[in-house]
């Protein structure tokens, strides 16, 4: 099972220790990948809260950044890796995040491969929006076009 994959199967269970469909997946953790206003030092970062930083990272594939306010991240056009962050985060934190980026109606989470600093690849999901709007941030890091607003550690 990769990281984000639901589990499968799993044999029969009787009625005690059945899962429902509104618990499964309560507890798991899954890998996220932020590049934007969700990095340190941006205004929606709290939402991240509890979260266990994992490193900087760079996508491993490459996308095209793009900013009008906010960033879009768009698989229309391979311009440069993506410079972000990476988090484990659990069940509770992914759904507050699908609801700030409206996935998946606006932005679509999808998983892909991302390289952390110390060269190690992991999957972990990320926000693409299908239409994105404003400036190409050829430098693929959003931080070069929007001041951060605190301190971080990169």
């Amino acid at each position: 099972m990769t990281q984000g994959d639901e589990p499968r199967g799993g044999g029969r269970r009787g009625r005690r220790g059945a899962k429902t469909g509104k618990n499964r997946g309560e507890n798991k953790d899954h890998v996220m990948f932020v590049y934007g206003t969700l990095r340190r030092g941006f205004e929606n970062h709290f939402l991240l809260d509890g979260a266990i930083f994992l490193g900087p990272a760079r996508t491993r594939g490459k996308y095209a950044l793009f900013s009008e306010n906010i960033p879009y991240v768009s698989k229309t056009k391979e311009i440069s890796t993506v410079a972000g962050e990476v988090y484990r985060v659990d069940s509770p934190t992914l759904e507050r995040i699908d609801l700030l980026e409206g996935h998946p109606n606006w932005y679509v989470r999808e998983m892909i491969e991302v390289v952390l600093q110390d060269g190690s690849i992991v999957s972990a999901w990320i926000y693409f929006c299908p239409a994105p709007e404003g400036i190409l941030v050829e430098s693929g890091d959003y931080g070069d076009v929007v001041p951060i607003q605190g301190e971080r550690d990169v």
